[in-house]
């Protein structure tokens, strides 16, 4: 799963302003860049794992 829950830990593009959900996509976009993988094939993991956790 990604999350972006500490208010004060923004990504790169946003350091030092504050954090929210809308910028998951950067977490997102650093964990497919970290693993070496497709961002799309990286986005399309973590729903299947979260949809799997979650039970949906």
């Amino acid at each position: 799963m990604a999350e972006t829950d500490a208010p004060f830990l923004a990504p790169s593009p946003f350091r030092g302003k504050r954090n929210d959900p809308s910028k998951v996509k950067y977490i997102v976009e650093m964990i497919a860049s970290v693993k070496g993988m497709d961002l799309k094939e990286c986005a399309t993991k973590i729903m299947d794992n979260s949809s799997i956790f979650f039970g949906i």
